[in-house]
C-alpha cells in the first residue's frame, strides 16, 4: 500500500528511466568482453531467480498475511500518530551530611543508603563506604 505522493514519485521515476540499451556482442577473440558477457548472464539469471522467489512469497496466502500484518498502518489523522516515547525523569535524591563533635563529616545519607566517611592518615576524607560494610571495621 503506497501513499498517493509516493505513487506519483514512482510514476515520475518510471517515466524518467531511459529505454534499455541493446547489448553489444563481443568481438571474436575479445576475452574481456566474453568474460563481461558471462558475468552479465549470471547476474541476470540470479536476479531472475530472486524475483521469481519473491513473486512466490507474495502469492503464498500465509506469507501475504504476515507481510500485511507486519507493515505499519498509515495514519490518516494527526490524532492517530502515537506520541514519541519519553524517558522517565530521574528521581531526586537528596544527600545529608552528619558531622561529629569536631565538625568533620562522619556519615553521609544519600536516598535510602547510609555511608561512612573513610579518612586517610592526614584526616582527609578519602572514600565513602556503605554503613553496613563499615560496621565490622573499627573506626
Amino acid at each position: 500500500m503506497m501513499s498517493p505522493r509516493l505513487a506519483q514519485i514512482a510514476r515520475k521515476l518510471d517515466r524518467a528511466k531511459p529505454p534499455p540499451a541493446e547489448k553489444a556482442e563481443p568481438a571474436s577473440g575479445d576475452l574481456g568482453a566474453a568474460i563481461e558477457q558471462l558475468i552479465a548472464e549470471q547476474v541476470e539469471a540470479r536476479v531472475g531467480l530472486e524475483l521469481d522467489r519473491q513473486q512466490d512469497l507474495q502469492h503464498n496466502p500465509r506469507l501475504r498475511h504476515l507481510l500485511r500484518s507486519s507493515q505499519p498502518t498509515m495514519a490518516t489523522d494527526f490524532k492517530d500518530v502515537p506520541p514519541p516515547p519519553r524517558t522517565p525523569l530521574p528521581t531526586v535524591q537528596g544527600a545529608t551530611i552528619q558531622r561529629g563533635e569536631d565538625g568533620r563529616a562522619t556519615v553521609v545519607n544519600i536516598g535510602s543508603m547510609q555511608y561512612r566517611v573513610v579518612r586517610d592518615h592526614l584526616g582527609r576524607a578519602s572514600a565513602l563506604m556503605p554503613a553496613d560494610a563499615a560496621e565490622g571495621e573499627s573506626r
